[in-house]
């Protein structure tokens, strides 16, 4: 996808919706192009999405359907589209639970789909960090490409319990380990 270009960065009002536009017709694109695989990674259907470009804090949060970007951070960062398949993921996967138990799955799913299409942050080395496989985002798609090397389809079946609400980190295993056990195992496999 060819790199965009934004309306100036215009102090005036109709410059401002011009770039709003302008990046909601982009990640339309994005998600237009990556939509199918974003679903297919997780095991899911694609769904219709609204995409919002606004002001409020925050590069980027998914309410629901709802991808809400954050205009100042693509302004400057006209390429992103790894941060809308993110989002995307979150919102195809619907998960029911949001907590401390289920967040680092949720991010680290969303960088999971991101990696799988090509869409990584650069500078995030698939680099194992002692202790960092549960706290989210790349640590944790790295821990979960992992967990998919040993047993294909755990991702599949992680994110269809995530959207069901039954995911029950106690009932994690793979090939009779369980979370921590896994955790070890691919720490002491990355040492």
């Amino acid at each position: 996808m060819p790199r965009p270009e934004w309306p100036g960065a215009d102090p005036g009002h109709l410059a401002g919706r011009r770039r709003r536009s302008a990046i909601r017709r982009w990640a339309n694109g994005v998600v237009a192009e990556h939509g199918r695989a974003v679903a297919d990674v997780m095991g899911l259907e694609p769904a219709r999405v609204l995409v919002v470009v606004s002001r409020r804090p925050g590069i980027a949060v998914t309410g629901g359907r709802v991808i809400r970007l954050h205009e100042p951070w693509f302004a400057e960062h006209p390429d992103d589209a790894g941060c809308v398949v993110h989002e995307l993921s979150h919102a195809y996967l619907l998960p029911r639970e949001r907590s401390e138990r289920t967040l680092w799955l949720i991010e680290g799913l969303a960088d999971l789909v991101r990696n799988r299409l090509g869409l990584g942050a650069d500078g995030s080395p698939s680099r194992v960090e002692p202790g960092a496989a549960l706290c989210g985002y790349q640590p944790s798609a790295h821990f979960l490409a992992w967990v998919e090397e040993q047993s294909p389809g755990t991702v599949v079946a992680l994110s269809h319990r995530l959207r069901e609400g039954a995911y029950d980190p106690s009932r994690f295993t793979v090939d009779g380990r369980g979370l921590d056990d896994l955790v070890r195992d691919y720490e002491a496999a990355h040492a």
